[in-house]
């Protein structure tokens, strides 16, 4: 049990370590934020922390806790779980294009591959569609709060400004040209 435990605690220890690098890689990022969920805080890294702390609590108040070292350890896996999660939920924008994934950065989507982007007015910001093509055409949806949305656009029309045409919108009333 205590090998698979230190096993354990180093794997988690080395995937906080590499998502920490990979995130000090990143060069000129330019915004950032929590994306995917409507809360990106690492909800189930969190209960597990919790759920041990309040173990924990019981034990010491029972005065039957045992094996500090395995609590610890046990900790540090939580720890560095939710470093990893917190990391892996947000959105970075960076200079050179979105990062899908912080841990595989061939999945970052460059600007110069996006072919085409629409808007979705949502509730709480404006839901992105950006189409892009690496040989195969994907498709990229990017949930922006109202709160990044100016400063979001403002990236946008930097890296769009000669290659697409502002869109407009028309009514019912307008015949298309």
């Amino acid at each position: 049990m205590d090998v698979f435990l230190l096993i354990t605690a180093i794997g988690f220890t080395v995937l906080a370590v590499v998502t920490c690098t990979n995130l000090m890689r990143l060069r000129r990022i330019l915004m950032g934020w929590a994306g995917r969920r409507r809360s990106s805080y690492p909800v189930f890294p969190a209960l597990f922390v919790l759920s041990l702390i309040l173990g924990a609590a019981v034990l010491i108040g029972q005065d039957r806790f045992e094996h500090p070292v395995r609590w610890a350890a046990y900790g540090w896996i939580g720890l560095c779980w939710g470093v990893t999660a917190w990391f892996n939920s947000r959105n970075f924008i960076t200079d050179h294009g979105i990062v899908k994934n912080l841990n595989i950065p061939a999945q970052t989507v460059p600007w110069t591959s996006i072919t085409d982007y629409t808007e979705h007015p949502e509730t709480r910001g404006t839901r992105f569609v950006f189409f892009y093509s690496d040989g195969d055409l994907h498709r990229l949806e990017l949930f922006v709060p109202t709160a990044m949305e100016p400063a979001f656009r403002k990236h946008l029309g930097v890296k769009f400004r000669h290659r697409f045409a502002p869109a407009t919108i028309l009514t019912e009333s307008e015949p298309a040209t």
